[in-house]
């Protein structure tokens, strides 16, 4: 499996609150796309914290930790164990509010896939994706937890308005809310080759249209992860950036 990946401030943020999981490892900057060869199984997750500098910080890495605690060869079902995570995750982010009132908001968005010899579990909590890739054409596999996706969801805006509406920033789940459960998404796919798939923060999807995605991804997968990272600073990207491409042949 190939992975192209980057992670950065973007263009017009003083600090990067995104993160990325890959290969148990946490990364929380790269200064360009970075290109690793992983087994095809394991477990890939964007975080976008909230919460101010500091806060939303510490709640992407705190979530990724978490999940970098994940073992693939364990007999635990997918979808208990995104669950378990994301409550240890939101249980270590109480803790330290409670010690620190100036983390007392701090949460994270993730998406995420879990990929096993047999099958593929996809899971987003707020409003990072998951797509799915098939030459010309970008699927979401995943459902946002978003103000916008309820307005989309109840046919009151097209689904091309999302990326721009003024309330695309209210977001309804993050792990470590303070306000109640945290509402994960989860479905899973049979595992089957050659698969595509591209993981980002709404930073990604709010600065480029699905057309101009689209035209990106289907360039080789190296290339397409060098043009989407400068293709984001020169559209003058208003959030941090990140994604994850994951080709598996």
């Amino acid at each position: 499996m190939l992975a192209v990946f980057f992670t950065h401030e973007g263009p017009t943020r003083p600090e990067n609150q995104d993160a990325l999981l890959l290969g148990g490892e946490v990364y929380t900057r790269t200064d360009a796309p970075m290109c690793l060869e992983f087994d095809d199984i394991g477990v890939f997750v964007v975080a976008d914290g909230v919460g101010g500098y500091q806060g939303g910080e510490i709640a992407s890495q705190t979530v990724l930790r978490s999940f970098a605690s994940y073992d693939i060869n364990d007999d635990e079902e997918p979808l208990l164990a995104v669950r378990r995570l994301c409550r240890e995750a939101s249980e270590e982010i109480a803790a330290m509010a409670e010690d620190d009132s100036d983390l007392v908001n701090m949460s994270s968005t993730i998406a995420g896939v879990v990929i096993g010899l047999n099958n593929i579990a996809v899971f987003n909590c707020g409003d990072c994706r998951v797509y799915r890739f098939i030459k010309p054409y970008l699927t979401k596999l995943t459902h946002d937890h978003s103000a916008v996706q309820l307005l989309f969801d109840n046919g009151l805006i097209e689904e091309s308005e999302m990326r721009t509406h003024p309330r695309k920033n209210v977001i309804m789940s993050g792990v470590g809310r303070n306000d109640g459960e945290t509402d994960i998404f989860y479905r899973r796919l049979p595992f089957i080759t050659p698969l595509k798939l591209f993981l980002c923060s709404d930073g990604v999807w709010e600065s480029l249209d699905l057309e101009r995605l689209e035209e990106i991804l289907c360039l080789p997968t190296i290339q397409a992860g060098e043009i989407l990272a400068q293709e984001l600073f020169d559209q003058g990207a208003q959030d941090n950036v990140s994604f994850i491409i994951l080709d598996i042949a």
